[in-house]
């Protein structure tokens, strides 16, 4: 009788421990934490992001102008290399604009990182 007993209160302890699981939570949808804004790149826009500009080379027709904004918490810079245009130093989620209304090749880098190049190619 003793070992129902013991079997009988055994089995409720049980099933009161898997009473007591919380159901799994549903899955979330998966909605991304960016902005709308910053998912579809516009096409005249560079981001500076992980010491890279990006793209490093952009395809803009004549007229257009491109804006550089700094995603990094460090400060950077676009310096033509011809020494035309330039940037001040932008801090993180500055911006600088420059509008390209000569067709050609137009190289640049970041002032203080001059190992980050990037390419602006203006078309008719």
């Amino acid at each position: 009788m003793k070992k129902y007993l013991f079997l009988a209160a055994a089995l409720a302890l049980v099933g009161a421990g898997c009473a007591s699981t919380p159901a799994p939570a549903p899955e979330a949808e998966n909605n991304s934490a960016q902005p709308a804004a910053e998912q579809a790149m516009p096409a005249n826009a560079v981001y500076i992001q992980d010491f890279a500009f990006s793209p490093a080379t952009l395809k803009v027709k004549k007229g257009t102008t491109v804006t550089w904004t700094n995603k990094d918490a460090v400060a950077h810079s676009a310096v033509a290399d011809s020494g035309k245009w330039k940037s001040d130093l932008l801090s993180q989620n500055g911006t600088y604009s420059h509008t390209f209304d000569t067709v050609g090749k137009f190289t640049y880098h970041c002032g203080p990182h001059t190992y980050m190049k990037g390419t602006i190619e203006v078309t008719e």
